[in-house]
């Protein structure tokens, strides 16, 4: 929903006009989205220098997370080790690129 939303709406005016009201936002086109998760991720973010600020980030949504600061630790080391092999890094996220084809004819009609 959230990625419905980000893209099909982000150009236009007449859908969040708060964003540009109270946040001073400019409609804009969206070309790319990056999927955390991804079986088969084609990008990768270094984080080795944040890994502390990620766990501490991740325990910021108590509601969400019970688990403790070792555990969230664990759970990013083992979630980074899948990507190892392919980056050389003790820490990175790995992320399925989507590129939307904004130059299509249909693309440019559909959303004057």
């Amino acid at each position: 929903m959230a990625l419905d939303a980000a893209f099909s709406y982000a150009w236009s005016y007449q859908h969040f006009p708060e964003h540009i009201t109270e946040e001073g936002l400019e409609p804009h086109r969206v070309e790319q989205a990056f999927l955390w998760g991804s079986e088969d991720p084609d990008v990768f973010i270094n984080i080795q220098k944040y890994p502390d600020v990620k766990v501490d980030s991740l325990g910021a949504h108590a509601s969400q997370m019970s688990s403790t600061r070792e555990e969230r630790l664990e759970r990013i080391k083992n979630n980074s080790g899948r990507h190892r092999e392919k980056t050389g890094l003790e820490y990175a996220e790995g992320f399925r690129r989507i590129t939307f084809n904004l130059g299509s004819l249909e693309w440019q009609l559909m959303h004057r």
